[in-house]
């Protein structure tokens, strides 16, 4: 309808100048594709001007949408795994950090395909292909350089250091270059299994993660997932490259997800509870901030002795003083700590199936008190449509947006998508997470960052359920 095109245009116009205004009212840096490197504000940094980008991008994307022929945008969608393809071969041959120290002129497909030891006129194609959606630049004919979106790829390191230890390449990086190599290798070589996964009669109906697509597309040997795939001594690199993806989704995530919780609120000493916490990241910004608090942070065996090893060299004071507490701690097992002011589970959720994460809902449920809080940290789902039960939950886009501000907001599906393919798992709706909890002890009280633009997670409170 043409009354659509004719909003979706004025809300990109009306939006766009609001942008302008509240980025030199508040001198917040506006991004531009020739600009590589972190800006000191950028827009996605102000609340206000991250949800006008929102918005604008949605628009754009709709409006798209609706202006190009139906069967190219099919037929661009069944070619998404060329886009895939092109970009893990980029990332692998190094392309971002050959560009990078050809400087500004940029190097012409030859001498990289030179350099990176392949067929520089396949190469180029390929850089073309991720240049025509704006990743890369050809800045003349065959000559391609670093963008602001194709710079995020970059380890940082030396093309002469990746050579000397191939297997290092992302050790100590920020970890989003191998965020998008996992993605591309082995998240996206999954992908094409999951309808053999959903039709065959021995896995359609499985939630165990040896009947994840992943497991048909790598032939891991019966019974095997991904986790103890990875751990297999011939798949060194790639469990290196998955370990510093799991730093780089970090920066997927709002810095501040568990600053809208009022931690101040706690008495002195209140126990806070990490459960499979990791090292105890999360731990070290609360005891920075809020020092009343005591944490405990829970994990397997192996991973607190490295994180023993990490509070001991770098916070022995923590550690000692008690207001840090490690604990080895499985948590498909009877929750140990009877006192939590606040349990946390960050990231577990959408890792296990409902059966599983009933077993630890109810653990932690069984060890609370009447006061106790629940954070559960984690990926939700929203809905394509208008929600009535959430809509004053989740801001919901203007007309005629998606309600989720679909294509802006799209993150989400491609987590669920992509533990569908590695797990078996999934993110949940704030349906499917309500009545996860409901029936393991625990009611929904408040979902923070509902929908927020930069909200790879949403954090929700639940307290017990003694109705």
């Amino acid at each position: 309808m043409s009354s659509d095109i004719l909003q979706l245009s004025n809300l990109i116009s009306d939006f766009t100048q609001k942008l302008v205004d509240l980025s030199l009212a508040r001198h917040l840096d506006v991004p531009s594709l020739d600009i590589q490197g972190s800006a000191p504000k950028p827009i996605g940094s102000d609340p206000e001007g991250a949800l006008m980008a929102m918005t604008i991008a949605s628009a754009a994307y709709q409006l798209y949408t609706i202006m190009m022929p139906p069967r190219e945008i099919l037929f661009q969608t069944g070619c998404a795994h060329s886009k895939s393809a092109a970009l893990e071969t980029c990332i692998r041959l190094n392309v971002t950090e050959h560009l990078r120290e050809a400087g500004p002129a940029g190097l012409d497909a030859s001498e990289l395909g030179k350099r990176c030891k392949v067929d520089g006129t396949k190469l180029a194609r390929c850089i073309r292909s991720l240049s025509n959606v704006h990743i890369f630049k050809e800045i003349s004919p065959n000559v391609f350089t670093n963008n602001m979106i194709s710079a995020e790829l970059d380890t940082g390191r030396s093309t002469g250091d990746i050579k000397a230890n191939p297997l290092g390449k992302h050790d100590g990086t920020n970890g989003f270059p191998a965020l998008a190599e996992l993605l591309t290798s082995i998240a996206c070589r999954s992908s094409p299994f999951i309808f053999e996964t959903l039709t065959n009669p021995e896995t359609a109906f499985s939630d165990l993660p040896i009947h994840a697509p992943i497991t048909r597309a790598f032939s891991m040997p019966c019974g095997m997932g991904m986790y103890q795939w990875l751990h297999l001594p011939e798949e060194e690199y790639r469990r290196r490259m998955f370990g510093a993806a799991m730093t780089g989704i970090q920066m997927m995530e709002r810095d501040d997800v568990f600053e809208y919780f009022d931690w101040s609120q706690l008495p002195q000493d209140s126990v806070v509870v990490d459960v499979g916490g990791g090292i105890g990241s999360l731990a070290k910004e609360l005891t920075r901030n809020y020092p009343h608090l005591r944490i405990i942070v829970q994990d397997l065996p192996k991973v607190i002795e490295d994180a023993e090893k990490l509070w001991t060299a770098h916070s022995p004071e923590a550690v000692q003083s008690g207001s840090v507490v490690l604990q080895p701690h499985d948590f498909f097992q009877p929750q140990p700590v009877r006192t939590a002011s606040v349990f946390i589970l960050k990231h577990i959720v959408h890792n296990w199936s409902f059966a599983r994460n009933k077993i630890t809902l109810s653990h932690l449920a069984a060890a609370a008190t009447p006061t106790t809080r629940l954070l559960v940290a984690t990926n939700i789902v929203t809905l394509t449509c208008h929600d009535p039960a959430t809509a004053t939950t989740y801001q919901e886009a203007p007309a005629p947006l998606l309600p989720n501000y679909g294509a802006a907001n799209d993150v989400s599906f491609d987590l669920d998508m992509c533990m569908m393919n590695l797990q078996n798992t999934q993110g949940y709706t704030i349906h499917q997470l309500t009545e996860l909890l409901g029936v393991c002890g625990w009611r929904v009280e408040k979902v923070y960052n509902g929908n927020r633009p930069g909200n790879f997670i949403d954090l929700v409170e639940a307290v017990l359920n003694t109705s």
